[in-house]
Formats: structure tokens, C-alpha cells, sequence
């Protein structure tokens, strides 16, 4: 895949590592479809993340089908992600740096059911989960959290709320705690659509968990979505497909 891992170019090409919802939808959907593809035969992803979501762009293909996503599976794959691969050690904090190392986002950030258990426990509805990880990470860049409960913090305000606020990272002051939740979540920010979806894939309870194509049939994926305004705002205006190779 020629432009590597959606998380790569994110992190290369949009300063904050944020993508708009319209494009989140995109992106989102196609690995999602790779997603039902696994489940279709019976396995499980396990690591379902945008490190995971590849992209490639033909330039010798006709401009409606110019860009290509795809979600690894069991695959070797290599990225130029300038990421510290030591799983267990925490990156220092900054604006635009998560506290957490995101090669490890799959194991900090699972599901309930498969959070520091073995793999036995892990099902289909485990990936469903670390797709609204995922949908958070895309629509606010690096997640601000350093361990699992803050994020769970994170998480259940969200549901309390029933809404996506500007600013995650706000959620976790303690100063002023019930003012400020409150006024983050005074100004409409995302689609309704949009919170739904991902309000339901962090459901709690296993069983109410949607499957994938109960997600891919909501109206936030049912919309039609341009892949050119897509192409133009992931890449910034500059040429892709023209990615350095590191030797």
C-alpha cells in the first residue's frame, strides 16, 4: 500500500492528527467491511486500530477509483511510523503526543471483556469495541490518556453525556470538574450520527454491542461520501503516492 498506515500519514501530513467526520467515514467504513470479512470466517481481528488501515493510491486508475483502503489482517506489514515500539514504556506527554504508546492501543484500550486477559477471551463484538477507540483517535487525534483509568473515565462520561465533546483531555481535570464537563458539552461539535455510532460500539455490556453490519447500516455510514474530498483533505494538497522509501 503505497501511502502506509492511515495513523502514518495522519501523523506526517495533518498537524493534529485529526480527520473530519466525513472523512473519518470513509476510512472507517472500508476497514470496517475488511472487519466483517474476518468475522465472516469465523475469527477475530484482536488489533483492530489505524495503524491497521492501509492506504494506496493509483495513479494510473481513473479518478473515481484513484484510492484504495484496506485493513490488515495476520499480515507482515511495514510503516515509517516514527512510534517507540517498546510497548511498556510511556512516551513523554505533549500537545500532540499521547501518553500511552499507540502500538500498544489494542492492549490498553480493549474491550472489558478482553482487557489483561488472554485471547480466549476475546470475540467479534471485542473488535466492535476497538472500533469506537479507534473513532475517538481519528476524530481527536492522540488519545490524552497515561493509563486505563482515565480512559474508562473517558468512556463513561461520554455515555453519561450521550455526547462528544470538543475536547477529551479537558474531561480529565479535576480543578472545576462538574463546570467544566458541563460546558464542554454545551456546543454541538459532531453529527449525531456520528456520537451514536460510537457510543454504541463502547457499549459495556457485550450482548448490546452491535455487530459490524449493524454499524455499517447506520446512517452515519449509509451517506454517501465523496472520496475525492477525501483524498484532497488527507493528503493536504500534496502529491501522494510519492512517499520516501526508509531504507
Amino acid at each position: 500500500m503505497s501511502e502506509g498506515s492511515h495513523r502514518y500519514i495522519l501523523s506526517n501530513r495533518r498537524p493534529n492528527n485529526k480527520l473530519r467526520e466525513d472523512c473519518i467515514a470513509v476510512a472507517l467504513k472500508e476497514a470496517l467491511i475488511g472487519l466483517r470479512l474476518v468475522h465472516n470466517t469465523k475469527r477475530v481481528h484482536r488489533t483492530f486500530n489505524q495503524g491497521d488501515i492501509f492506504v494506496h493510491i493509483d495513479d494510473n486508475a481513473t479518478d473515481s477509483g484513484r484510492i484504495l483502503i484496506k485493513l490488515a489482517f495476520e499480515a507482515s506489514v511495514y510503516d515509517s511510523e516514527n512510534i517507540n515500539t517498546n510497548e511498556n514504556e510511556h512516551e513523554e506527554a505533549s500537545s500532540s503526543a499521547p501518553l500511552l504508546n499507540v502500538k500498544g492501543i489494542t492492549k490498553w484500550g480493549a474491550a472489558p471483556e478482553a482487557f489483561e486477559r488472554d485471547n480466549d477471551t476475546t470475540t467479534p463484538k471485542s473488535d466492535i469495541w476497538l472500533s469506537g477507540i479507534t473513532s475517538l483517535e481519528l476524530a481527536y487525534g492522540d488519545l490524552p490518556v497515561s493509563n486505563r483509568e482515565e480512559l474508562d473515565c473517558i468512556i463513561m462520561k461520554l455515555r453519561e453525556k450521550k455526547r462528544l465533546p470538543r475536547s477529551l483531555e479537558k474531561l480529565l481535570k479535576k480543578k472545576g470538574i462538574v463546570k467544566k464537563t458541563l460546558d464542554l458539552f454545551k456546543r454541538k461539535v459532531f453529527l449525531k450520527e456520528f456520537e451514536r455510532m460510537v457510543l454504541n460500539c463502547l457499549c459495556e455490556d457485550l450482548e448490546k454491542r452491535p455487530t459490524v453490519d449493524e454499524i455499517l447500516n447506520t446512517p452515519f455510514f449509509t451517506k454517501q461520501r465523496d472520496m475525492k474530498k477525501f483524498e484532497k483533505f488527507l493528503f493536504n494538497g500534496k502529491n501522494p503516492g510519492k512517499r520516501p522509501i526508509d531504507n
